[in-house]
């Protein structure tokens, strides 16, 4: 990849992971006012504390791909900048886009198993939403491994 499009990829996927990794953490706020002697809850927190964290390890990723881009492009030796944006890539990017989806697997469980803490049918619905989003985002996994 060339470095014009490196820095988009890294800083897009950085801001993602930011919010997905906030919106894992107020899942967790949110659950700590239930009934937390309840198996869903506890798993749903667990859950949802592994999500948030793969987010921002990944958004620590994307953030150190961008930084060395930065740094390897403004520095003297230019000449082999040609060649580091593509080591960049290898190094971060595959670990970055991989975190990001257990992350996103997370986030659909918590989802999944969010719906259980208040009724059978909220979490019936909440299931069935969360194997939607997992099931659409492996495809936009998939197609974008093999586009990029």
């Amino acid at each position: 990849m060339e470095t014009y499009v490196i820095e988009p990829v890294f800083r897009n996927l950085a801001i993602i992971n930011v919010i997905l990794g906030g919106l894992g953490l107020v899942f967790i706020s949110s659950l700590f006012s239930k009934n937390k002697d309840s198996k869903n809850v506890q798993w749903t927190i667990i859950t949802s504390l592994v999500s948030s964290t793969c987010f921002f390890i990944s958004a620590i990723f994307s953030t150190s791909a961008i930084t060395y881009t930065y740094y390897y492009n403004s520095s003297s030796v230019y000449h082999m900048a040609r060649e580091i944006p593509e080591a960049i890539s290898a190094v971060f990017y595959f670990p970055s886009v991989t975190i990001f989806f257990i992350g996103f697997l997370f986030l659909s469980g918590s989802i999944g198993l969010y719906g259980w803490v208040f009724s059978r049918k909220v979490g019936i619905a909440s299931s069935i939403a969360a194997i939607a989003l997992f099931v659409t985002s492996l495809i936009m996994a998939i197609v974008t491994f093999f586009i990029l």
